[in-house]
């Protein structure tokens, strides 16, 4: 009986923090990208699939640990509507870094499908 309720308390505690993991990504503006790529609350296999050095950037990208216009940006209190590319004058963030930054073309088409190059789609890549 009493591992029983140990149990159901497990299971509740567990249940709580999902939510709040939840609810915080929802709250905060600075978690865009990383709301479309983390939908579960779940360890992510790249976790353990990359190397150490790797992961580690990966999640400083995912969840802007960086420093790219949108996040620099940030940081001085500029409107994320100017946070723009220095560039090529196009908003500063994630999607544009990897997807649309002229530099990495001809690798992104190689490992991304063109649907993805729609910006609406970016919620559907995890």
């Amino acid at each position: 009986m009493a591992q029983q309720i140990s149990n159901t308390k497990i299971k509740d505690i567990n249940r709580l923090n999902t939510q709040n993991w939840y609810a915080a990504i929802e709250r905060s503006s600075d978690t865009s990208l990383y709301k479309h790529l983390k939908t579960e609350f779940k360890q992510s296999p790249y976790i353990t699939q990359l190397p150490t050095s790797l992961c580690k950037s990966l999640i400083a990208f995912r969840t802007r640990n960086h420093r790219l216009p949108i996040e620099t940006g940030r940081w001085h209190n500029i409107p994320q509507h100017l946070r723009k590319c220095n560039t090529c004058n196009t908003m500063g963030d994630e999607y544009q870094f990897t997807i649309e930054y002229s530099i990495f073309n001809e690798a992104m088409r190689t490992y991304i499908d063109k649907y993805f190059f729609d910006k609406t789609k970016l919620h559907e890549i995890n």
